[in-house]
Order: structure tokens, then sequence, then C-alpha cells
């Protein structure tokens, strides 16, 4: 709520020491996470499906480098800087990364608009299919599914119940200012974060 978006390139902010939990599974380095970035392509333009080689810039770097070493990462960002992309490539990594230990993790993606959910989740489906050799279990605008279990879930910030009756091991929440009830919807999320879980937020 308190996040500003005033300077000129994003500022990323850890935890502090004793609030931050332990390091987790599921990181890429920073520099691997760049690598595979570059071997991606990403959308120019969404009403013709122009696609452009991914070439990341200097405040996605960051962003990585920021969160392979801090579990919990704020982000206060400019607009049109692809932080957004980059995080949600991170997600996609993560439960890549899980799925393949046989882990049956789940991160979710908590945006304020049910339109911007849809454009996160149709992005990291894209990513995930660029990335492996074998299609997901299930892919939808609001749950992919990896073949071991692994979930990806898009929620609306402001729902009755968002994040009810369920445990998450990465959160990554988006245009937190921007919620309904965002207090209380935040409230409601953290208790689901499981101990030594991630969890990104970034926003304009």
């Amino acid at each position: 709520k308190n996040i500003q978006s005033h300077m000129k390139k994003p500022t990323i902010q850890e935890t502090p020491p004793a609030e931050q939990p332990k390091k987790t599974q599921g990181y890429f380095s920073a520099i691997k996470t760049e690598m595979i970035a570059r071997e991606m392509s990403i959308s120019d333009n969404t009403e013709t499906g122009a696609r452009r080689p991914w070439k990341p810039n200097a405040e996605q770097i960051a962003y990585w480098k920021a969160q392979e070493e801090h579990p919990w990462v704020y982000v206060a960002k400019p607009r049109q800087v692809g932080l957004t992309t980059a995080a949600t490539l991170s997600d996609v990594l993560w439960c890549t990364a899980r799925d393949g230990d046989g882990d049956r993790a789940r991160c979710a993606i908590v945006v304020d608009t049910e339109d911007k959910v849809r454009e996160r989740m149709l992005l990291a489906a894209d990513f995930a299919r660029q990335l492996m050799g074998t299609p997901l279990k299930q892919v939808t605008t609001e749950r992919l599914v990896w073949p071991r279990g692994t979930e990806l879930i898009g929620l609306t910030a402001g729902g009755s119940r968002v994040g009810a009756s369920m445990t998450y091991q990465r959160l990554h929440l988006s245009e937190l200012p921007f919620w309904t009830n965002g207090e209380d919807t935040y409230a409601a999320l953290m208790p689901s974060l499981t101990p030594g879980g991630q969890i990104v937020i970034e926003s304009t």
C-alpha cells in the first residue's frame, strides 16, 4: 500500500534480516535466468501476434539478482520496463524446477483485475510452452498445472475469499496499491504462505 513510484528506476528492497525466511528451493541464478530469457521471444503486438527476441534490460537483470539473494523482494517500478514480464518468467522457472523435483508446489499470481490476471496467465503459459518439451497437464486463464502436479494459480485481489483453503510456497503480488480492500486481502494471503516461502511484490 505504501509503495511509491516516483523514482526513475525500480527500487528493489529486501525484507529486514530478522523477517526473512530461509532460502528455499526453486531459484535460478540471475545469470541463468538471463540466459534463458535471451533464448525466448516475447509478444511485440498482441493484436497482430508479432514477436521479437527478448533482450533483458538492466532493470530486469537487477530484479533477478535481487531475487537470487533474497526470498522476499519488493519492487517499486516505473511503467514500461518489463518488471512484470521478468517476475512472471521467474514464476514459471520456479514452478518448473519444483515440479522437476516432484514437490507438487503451488505459486499464486495475484493482480488487481480479472483482465490483468488473464494477461499474466497467458504470458506464463507462453513461457512454459517455450521452456518445456512436454505440454502442461492443464492450461486455463486461472490455472497452469505441470506434469507432476505443481500449480501456478491466477487470483484477482479483492475477491471474497482470495487464497482461502490453500497453501502456497511462492506468492507474486502485483499492483498491490490498486487492490480493492488491499490491506484485508494482503492479511488474508500471508497466512497461506508456507514457512520459508518466497514472495515478490511489484507495483508502479
